[in-house]
């Protein structure tokens, strides 16, 4: 297989994709983390459970990272 110094072995178009995924999901996380940061300063107790939940999230979407 020949290949160009200048081409690429992933398509733009499916990292551009990939990126944005990844960025919706970052984003998504923030605004609950600060949900979850005005719950617990306000003593909430949903706050607990929205913790225990982005705790998961972050530890799958660490671990999906990694690789």
């Amino acid at each position: 297989m020949n290949v160009s110094p200048n081409s690429s072995l992933v398509d733009p178009h499916v990292l551009g994709v990939i990126f944005i995924v990844f960025g919706a999901i970052s984003l998504a996380l923030g605004v609950a983390n600060l949900v979850m940061a005005y719950g617990l300063w306000k003593g909430k107790g949903w706050a607990w459970t929205i913790s225990i939940i982005l705790l998961f999230i972050g530890i799958a979407v660490d671990i999906i990272s990694l690789q």
